[in-house]
């Protein structure tokens, strides 16, 4: 039996039908598209700044550290482990993204050990504070104009931010148009 789907032959306004006239929801273009992105760019990042020290590369350790980390379970972060580490991600749900993304922060520390160079490691403790803080006032259920307006302004830094840190562990990906589309989430907010 062939199943269709009930919207097909609906008139969208477009070529690109329902797809092109939907907008993309916060999760997908955040958690499924920024934070995943974010996570691959991080160990690339930090076997480069290794190479460049003349040190071991440490985003080994950082995947072990993360290995063993553990939230405990409260109405604001979801009980997770993540036995398979950071290079797995793909498998992780949406939902366990920022509880990911909180134990990389949290695992890269402030001791050195992931990255020698305490000017590298203040760096990307910093953007990923920035990013952290972002995704928490993406979750707010209302905003007022001047809250989307500091919304706003805080995704571009963020994003430049991003590209500043880390094009050069992918110059493709940034060519994404996930990358253009999150400037414009606070708009569609509106």
């Amino acid at each position: 039996m062939q199943h269709r789907n009930g919207f097909r032959d609906l008139e969208w306004g477009g070529t690109g039908g329902l797809y092109q006239a939907c907008g993309p929801d916060r999760m997908h273009l955040l958690l499924e598209g920024l934070c995943k992105s974010l996570v691959d760019f991080v160990l690339p990042f930090i076997k480069r700044r290794c190479e460049h020290e003349g040190v071991p590369n440490t985003s080994a350790e950082l995947e072990r550290r993360v290995q063993h980390f553990y939230t405990r379970h409260n109405t604001e972060l979801p009980s997770c482990a993540f036995s398979k580490g950071i290079k797995k991600h793909d498998a992780i749900a949406a939902k366990q993204m920022v509880p990911l993304l909180m134990a990389m922060h949290v695992s890269i520390g402030s001791d050195n050990s992931i990255l020698t160079n305490s000017d590298d490691q203040q760096e990307l403790q910093c953007f990923m504070s920035e990013f952290l803080r972002l995704l928490r006032n993406l979750h707010q259920r209302v905003y007022t104009e001047h809250e989307l307006v500091e919304c706003e302004g805080h995704m571009l830094r963020v994003l430049a931010a991003m590209k500043l840190m880390f094009m050069q562990e992918s110059k493709s990906q940034f060519q994404f148009i996930k990358f253009h589309i999150v400037k414009h989430v606070f708009w569609q907010i509106r």
